[in-house]
């Protein structure tokens, strides 16, 4: 009951449009596992159903639009990040889980796939790294920060 009421209290003073909730989908993608929900659709559920996959963990904020950064490596691990013009050594590393996008996302007709790596910077922040591999070279892409 005191759910329901701070979802239309919400909802009255930030439009319905505003108060959503994240719906669980079935994809192994990350920015494809869920979709959003307006309360404006009708009831927010407190529940969402469960999914079949096992839990994996994955970074409480999730960036709309990965970030590419500029990573050193050693042995296709991450050693260190680049940001803003300073070096962050990398202290934890865990990983890569790879992740396979759908066929119909090739990149020159091969299939593109992210290796993903939890690490822990010098700050203590927990950061969400993937790679790309394209010919030769590696991109690397910050996708998500654990709060």
């Amino acid at each position: 009951k005191a759910v329901g009421e701070l979802i239309d209290t919400l909802a009255a003073r930030l439009g319905a449009h505003r108060v959503q909730q994240a719906i669980l989908v079935e994809s192994h993608v990350p920015e494809r596992a869920f979709r959003r929900r307006s309360a404006a659709d009708g009831v927010i559920r407190s529940h969402a159903r469960a999914l079949n996959a096992a839990p994996v963990p994955r970074p409480s904020l999730l960036l709309a639009q990965p970030a590419r950064v500029e990573v050193q490596s050693l042995d296709g691990r991450p050693a260190a990040v680049f940001e803003r013009g300073e070096v962050r050594r990398i202290t934890v590393c865990i990983g890569p889980e790879r992740i396979v996008l759908p066929w119909w996302n090739t990149i020159r007709g091969c299939l593109a796939s992210r290796d993903y790596f939890k690490v822990q910077d010098d700050r203590g922040r927990w950061l969400w790294l993937y790679r790309t591999i394209r010919g030769d070279e590696w991109a690397w892409y910050l996708h998500g920060v654990w709060a």
